[in-house]
């Protein structure tokens, strides 16, 4: 998960056991981490001024390969046979959000747009069925929208739009439900939809922020970052949203601002994540 640390001024990753221990830093200057769907690899955006992009690693943070050279490209997400990475990206003078990939291989360091001038989109989350799962913005309908992508073809359809903000979408492992947070009533909420009869359920509502889903690997739970209480911390609940429990205090906050960086590149958590795998 995203950390931000307040007296340095920027974001490390940490680790941490579904059960609360071990939390412990893996990378520093980096977030937006995610996790390869047998817990193997990391891919986070790497901070570091002379080192930026998207970086691929072992999951403790070893072998670190660089394989995007932007700051502008964000929020990775692993192929299911890990050999690809998907990520939007503001790399265009227009700052228009873009989908793009990259190859996870030393052999392969390009990244590459899907289509001709690129597939306008954010937030991309590979799901095992080969599916990415993403929202556009359109200000001029004044909605968001949550699409879907063939990660093979490019081909994509529209599953669901909402008239209030949409991020960090999340798909269950049956490839049935989407969590995202979304904001309504004056605080970040999660919300899920299930994509076969596209009924919407509001999983928490609280005073605080809640927001960054995750699905445990069985799909029964989810965890979610809050600053419930005051303090920002892990928490988990049910699919369902019940059972919400907290998992473990965070060393800091996960929203924040890096130090030197242009505002159009400091989105806080918003352009945040975190994983759950095995």
């Amino acid at each position: 998960m995203p950390v931000f640390d307040e007296t340095r001024k920027t974001y490390d990753v940490w680790l941490v056991n579904a059960d609360g221990s071990n939390l412990h830093r893996v990378v520093e200057e980096a977030s937006a981490p995610a996790l390869s769907e047998d817990g193997a690899m990391l891919a986070y955006r790497r901070w570091k001024v002379d080192d930026r992009g998207i970086v691929v690693a072992n999951v403790d943070g070893s072998n670190p390969l660089r394989i995007t050279d932007k700051l502008e490209d964000v929020l990775p997400s692993f192929s299911p046979d890990r050999t690809k990475v998907a990520f939007s990206t503001y790399r265009w003078g227009d700052r228009k959000d873009r989908l793009y990939y990259a190859w996870t291989d030393e052999q392969n360091r390009v990244a590459w747009e899907w289509g001709a001038g690129g597939i306008f989109g954010e937030d991309p989350y590979w799901a095992n069925d080969g599916r990415i799962i993403f929202r556009v913005t359109r200000p001029e309908r004044g909605v968001e929208e949550l699409w879907s992508m063939d990660g093979g073809t490019g081909e994509k359809r529209t599953l669901h739009f909402v008239t209030d903000s949409i991020r960090a979408p999340a798909v269950a492992p049956d490839n049935r439900t989407v969590a995202y947070m979304a904001f309504a009533g004056g605080a970040w909420d999660i919300y899920a939809i299930d994509l076969v009869d596209r009924t919407v359920t509001r999983l928490t509502d609280d005073p605080a922020e809640d927001g960054l889903p995750a699905f445990s690997p069985n799909g029964e739970y989810i965890a979610f970052v809050s600053n419930r209480g005051g303090q920002w911390g892990l928490w988990r609940m049910a699919a369902d949203g019940g059972d919400v429990r907290l998992i473990t205090a965070l060393p800091g906050p996960v929203d924040g601002r890096v130090e030197f960086e242009p505002d159009y590149l400091n989105h806080g958590w918003l352009e945040e994540q975190i994983g759950w795998s095995r």
